[in-house]
């Protein structure tokens, strides 16, 4: 099958199709009587050992009409010719093979072509990797053309690709069984282990490429058997190295390592009960440590009354029941770790019920809103860490219900108590309109104070909705805080000249363009950034509040 150029009065292509034949790739010549085409004095050159020139003359070809796909193609072919293999390699891939089948399938033939001799040349040089990659590609191309458009040439390279690919990868991994016999000599075993992994990769490759062939099963079954011995031996070392430091970090890190390398071995051969007893001691040595390490942390705090524990004393005990955890994953027998654990569980509830109890006295007996609020929240969180360790415990049940009873109405409080101390700093008798009587330092003051009324009045009405007092204070809070950002807003536009000028408290206007000067000084900005606008951002409530 030829390839036809663009102008119907030109021979056809000289050399449009490969063959595959005795194992090489070999040019199809079909000639035309009529009249030499570019293609066939490019051949010429090629045959007269002028490559370059051949190249220079079709490449001036192809931009007669860059949009000809069929010159480009020819292009493609004497770049080929002339063992300018990545150049052929991007100039068929450019050929633009939208409009016709035939030409999406001979560019992806030719494709497969030159990878095949590229990898041919990588084989010739030592780079068996590189081969592989390249007849891999090779094969996809094969592939391609023959779900796109089968025909002789395609099947038949295929075929030859496959075997040739099949008899690289024995070679590859008869040569890494000896590297690797070599390795395991010198007791290098780490460096012995990724040779007979590529060995193993190599052969199941040839396989699936090659499933009747007889020499490959035996083969692999070796290789397998050599890389679990290998994998175990390794482990075993990292178990005495484990067994010989004195170092528990350093000891539970080896263990670690000698579980993987049995874990990979069991992978490749599940049966070997050598290897799984193997492992199965290493993960009981693991718990154990663990074990160990929970205990010391843990003994100072049990040692003490659940009443006296610190946050410090919970936060190791906490730890310690992480690690615990962990050790019991690891073995579920481990009957020292189960023990310790029901220790630390119960000696964090008896803490927790305390210390939420301690909690809600102490709030009886606050003054302020603000503190009677955070300790009734410290009780509510202590209760639930109680009945984290124990759903069941009956005081922790009760202290929780009595602590969220008490919550809205002490946020309730706490939001009044800002409004209460926002008003006292108002200049005027209508605080919501008359902020600008205020400093730079106190306006920021009273929004931090409005800004945490709002909050806390919104979560009061957001655990008991309804309640009409404080839905009332929460309006009034909000319009306070809204009439203080506008003011801090129009103050920051001042500042920078972009906005009216503030008038203080006596009603003044100062106009910071006209009024710097001697005896004069620029406002500062509220936020204390020069002249960089503040930012506004939204909390939770989606309220317009200021964050400082």
């Amino acid at each position: 099958m030829n390839i036809r150029q663009s102008n119907p009065n030109l021979p056809l292509s000289l050399f449009g199709v490969f063959r595959v034949s005795g194992g090489c790739l070999l040019p199809v010549l079909l000639a035309s009587a009529l009249q030499a085409s570019p293609l066939e004095d490019a051949d010429k050159l090629i045959g007269a050992g002028k490559a370059d020139a051949a190249v220079e003359m079709m490449r001036q070809d192809a931009k007669k009409d860059e949009k000809d796909p069929y010159r480009l193609y020819n292009l493609g072919l004497t770049l080929y010719r002339a063992g300018r293999y990545e150049e052929a390699i991007n100039t068929f891939q450019a050929v633009d093979t939208t409009n016709s089948r035939d030409l999406q399938a001979l560019s992806a033939l030719q494709l497969g072509n030159i990878q095949f001799r590229l990898a041919q040349q990588l084989r010739k040089t030592g780079q068996p990797a590189g081969a592989v990659f390249s007849m891999e590609r090779a094969l996809g191309y094969y592939e391609s053309v023959n779900e796109i458009q089968a025909g002789k040439e395609s099947k038949t390279n295929q075929g030859v690709t496959t075997a040739e690919l099949e008899n690289l990868l024995l070679a590859i991994a008869k040569g890494s069984m000896t590297e690797a016999a070599r390795l395991h000599g010198l007791d290098r075993l780490r460096e012995e282990e990724p040779v007979l992994r590529r060995s193993l990769e190599a052969l199941q490759r040839a396989r699936e490429l090659a499933p009747k062939n007889p020499v490959t099963p035996p083969l692999i079954a070796e290789t397998t058997a050599r890389l679990v011995a290998n994998l175990d031996q390794q482990g075993g070392q990292m178990a005495k190295d484990a067994d010989d430091t004195k170092d528990p970090r350093a000891a539970k890190g080896k263990r670690q390592q000698a579980v993987a390398k049995y874990e990979d071995a069991l992978a490749l051969d599940p049966k070997n009960a050598k290897v799984a007893a193997a492992r199965d001691e290493q993960i009981r040595k693991m718990s154990a440590l663990l074990t160990k390490e929970a205990e010391d942390q843990a003994s100072p705090a049990l040692a003490k009354d659940g009443s006296q524990l610190d946050p410090k004393d919970q936060a190791d005990l906490e730890q310690a029941k992480t690690k615990l955890d962990e050790a019991l994953a690891l073995d579920a027998k481990n009957t020292r770790a189960a023990e310790l654990n029901r220790k630390i569980f119960k000696k964090l509830e008896e803490s927790y019920v305390k210390q939420g109890d301690d909690a809600l006295k102490a709030a009886e007996t606050a003054e302020a809103a603000q503190k009677k609020l955070e300790l009734v929240k410290k009780a509510a969180d202590q209760f639930g860490k109680a009945l984290d360790q124990n759903a069941q415990n009956q005081s922790a049940q009760e202290g929780l219900k009595k602590a969220e009873a008490l919550l809205p109405g002490l946020y309730a409080d706490a939001g009044k108590a800002n409004l209460d101390k926002a008003r006292e700093m108002q200049p005027g008798p209508a605080p919501a309109a008359a902020p600008g009587g205020l400093s730079d330092a106190d306006l920021k003051k009273t929004a931090d104070l409005l800004g945490k009324s709002v909050e806390n009045l919104d979560t009061s009405l957001a655990l008991k909705p309804g309640v009409a007092a404080n839905e009332q204070t929460l309006a009034e809070a909000q319009k306070m805080l809204d009439a203080a950002n506008d003011e801090a807003n129009r103050r920051t536009a001042a500042a920078n000249g972009s906005g009216p000028a503030r008038e203080d408290a006596g009603g003044r206007g100062e106009s910071d363009a006209a009024d710097i000067g001697e005896g004069k000084m620029k406002p500062l900005s509220l936020n204390n950034i020069g002249s960089q606008r503040p930012f506004l951002g939204d909390k939770f409530w989606n309220k317009k509040i200021r964050d400082w």
